[in-house]
């Protein structure tokens, strides 16, 4: 995997384990900082089985919701002109996110 690999140019990082009742979800910073095996094993990472690793820096929890119809409508009409607001649009769950968070998410 290089820097500039999908997995790597994300918006939100999900965490898991199959003994947790829910996942963790964190807004991904942009940093991609290049940690050693020795570095991996004193952060607490179980058992790494290669010398090198990319690792994205977390920023902030995001909370997984439930998003309202008239919310997805405003983000999917942002910078549009009115006969365009029909078309299909990719928006990034961050964008989403936060447009929750600022108390958008209203039915």
């Amino acid at each position: 995997m290089g820097v500039r690999s999908p997995e790597l140019s994300v918006d939100l990082v999900v965490l898991y384990n199959p003994d947790w009742d829910e996942v963790e979800v964190f807004a991904a910073t942009g940093f991609v900082a290049l940690k050693t095996k020795d570095q991996m094993m004193e952060s607490g990472y179980p058992d790494p089985g290669s010398d090198h690793y990319l690792c994205l820096e977390l920023g902030g929890p995001v909370d997984a919701i439930m998003l309202a119809g008239s919310t997805a409508a405003s983000l999917a009409r942002e910078g549009r002109v009115r006969p365009e607001w029909g078309a299909p649009r990719v928006v990034s769950w961050l964008d989403i996110q936060l447009a929750i968070g600022d108390g958008l998410n209203l039915p």
